[in-house]
């Protein structure tokens, strides 16, 4: 995610779905200096796009524990899976 501003992303849990959407605004700004001028422009676009991808997690994850990070460009996830419950020892059954 490049060059995008972390005001610009959501995410969201929906059920056992991940959704991260992005929001572009398409702009341009220049600026430019000469001996006798100093000038600045900026030109916003009016329509914005909003781009999105739902990543589905497993049925054994903790999303009250997920975690987000974006730095440099990344954006991280961190999400846990609830302790696997621990298989019963095998037991002996007498049979009558």
């Amino acid at each position: 995610m490049p060059g995008t501003k972390k005001e610009n992303i959501s995410l969201e849990v929906d059920g056992n779905v991940i959704r991260i959407g992005v929001m572009l605004d398409e702009g341009v700004t220049e600026e430019s200096e000469s001996p006798d001028k100093k000038w600045h422009r900026s030109e916003r676009r009016e329509y914005h796009s909003f781009q999105q991808r739902a990543l589905r997690m497993p049925e054994n994850t903790d999303f009250s524990k997920i975690e987000s990070k974006y730095e440099n460009g990344t954006l991280t996830i961190d999400v846990k899976k609830h302790p696997s419950p621990k298989h019963p020892t095998p037991k002996k059954i007498s049979i009558k």
